[in-house]
């Protein structure tokens, strides 16, 4: 049995990729016979997402900074995440709130290393501290993003003698790092790279770069920990096939301008007029659904469902035709949801920015879908196909949707990898 401390700011109820992962993975080293203990931030109980995952883990939750704070209870009292909440995000009120805490954070991003989120570190290093002494970890893992809970590991390892795991699913440094401040990240996330026992990143391009980068990493010490899916979910859940004269697209997550953005996807549905096909969107995603609208496409080939709870964006997967997923512009950076989108044993229409992406070859490789430059009429192309395969009754035959086919990316089996590499009961 090993005695673990996970430090993670996202954590259940607070869903983001990096929580959804520690979630399972703190679940299953629990399993295993380990004793687990979670520093995570503290959120207002309006906010209860995701946490039947987490029922038996031992979390610490503590403030997490003023900014944050007033944000987090900001959204509580207006209960923004209500779906009758939707109308309101158009008003002046929520625009100019919005809009403040925008900017507020923009510069407190360039002000704090790596993010606004370290002003958690004041608040939490007391319990950090509390925990450290109260129990002899073996293994203290922290979690990235945000950055914050590195500057926590690496601050204990100063104290204490423990195995330091930190897990990247970003890169800390990256491509919108503030100009003026990029020499400064860089060195920082060198400094806690160095101090490491292991890394863990969430893909084979942030390992190369980071090898590339810091020339005192070993190979050896860095692993690559995909993120994954549920099986539990899908193994309980029979798969009809059901064509319908409309074939359905589905999204669930967020884009992002510049970076992880739709518009070249709105462009070719605009094109595609005659086709039978809708695009179901879920996730906050106010700002780039407007582009659908002037597209004419919003309530008519585009549905935004808003924000969904974990279990009802993994029930929207359930019940699409073809998942779409949106990769980042940069190649070592992966968005988790194509690992959910295999578990849920639909055809992908992958749309990469990058031609690097691996994701590329992932898809191919596994013949789960359909892989297209982020180019509208490329798109449109991609979509005609699938429209075509749809309508002879053909889409769910022309793929590889096995489940046994991708079950070294479900949770339970990247948990064995990450147990078999810090020892403990198998």
């Amino acid at each position: 049995m090993k005695q673990i401390l996970i430090i993670a700011y996202s954590y259940p109820p607070l869903m983001e990729a990096q929580s959804i992962r520690w979630a399972h993975f703190s679940k299953e080293l629990i399993k295993k016979g380990n004793k687990v203990d979670v520093l995570t931030i503290r959120l207002p109980g309006y906010y209860d997402d995701g946490l039947y995952l987490i029922r038996d883990v031992s979390v610490h939750r503590t403030y997490p900074g003023p900014i944050q704070s007033l944000f987090f209870h900001t959204k509580a009292a207006l209960r923004v995440e209500d779906k009758s909440y939707q109308e309101k995000r158009k008003s002046i009120a929520h625009q100019c709130l919005r809009g403040g805490y925008d900017t507020l954070r923009r510069v407190m991003n360039f002000v704090l290393i790596p993010d606004l989120r370290t002003e958690w570190f004041v608040f939490a290093v007391f319990e950090l501290f509390r925990l450290m002494n109260k129990r002899r970890y073996d293994i203290v893992i922290s979690s990235h993003e945000p950055g914050v809970d590195h500057l926590l590991g690496f601050l204990a390892k100063i104290f204490y003698h423990f195995e330091w795991i930190g897990d990247f699913s970003d890169p800390m440094f990256t491509f919108y790092t503030p100009k003026l401040r990029r020499p400064i990240d860089r060195r920082v996330q060198g400094a806690l790279l160095k101090r490491m026992d292991r890394v863990l990143v969430t893909n084979r391009r942030l390992k190369e770069d980071f090898l590339t980068q810091y020339p005192f990493l070993s190979s050896e010490r860095i692993s690559v920990l995909t993120q994954g899916f549920d099986d539990g979910f899908w193994k309980e859940s029979n798969m009809p096939v059901n064509y319908k004269k409309k074939l359905r697209l589905v999204y669930t997550g967020t884009f992002y301008r510049d970076e992880r953005d739709p518009l070249e996807l709105f462009k070719a549905l605009r094109d595609l007029k005659e086709m039978d096909v809708e695009f179901i969107i879920a996730g906050r995603n106010d700002e780039v659904v407007g582009d659908a609208k002037k597209f004419g496409l919003l309530g008519s080939k585009v549905i935004y469902l808003g924000y969904l709870k974990y279990e009802e964006s993994i029930r929207a997967q359930y019940e699409g035709d073809v998942l779409v997923h949106i990769g980042n512009k940069s190649s070592n950076q992966v968005p988790g949801k194509i690992y959910e989108y295999l578990g849920a044993r639909k055809p992908i229409l992958a749309i990469l920015e990058n031609p690097n992406d691996e994701i590329k070859d992932l898809v191919l490789k596994l013949e789960r879908g359909v892989v297209t430059p982020n180019e509208s009429s490329k798109i449109k192309e991609a979509i005609s196909l699938l429209c075509e395969l749809n309508k002879k009754e053909k889409l769910y035959s022309s793929f590889n949707l096995s489940l046994e086919d991708v079950t070294q990316y479900s949770w339970g089996s990247l948990s064995n990898l990450l147990i078999n590499g810090i020892g403990g009961d198998r």
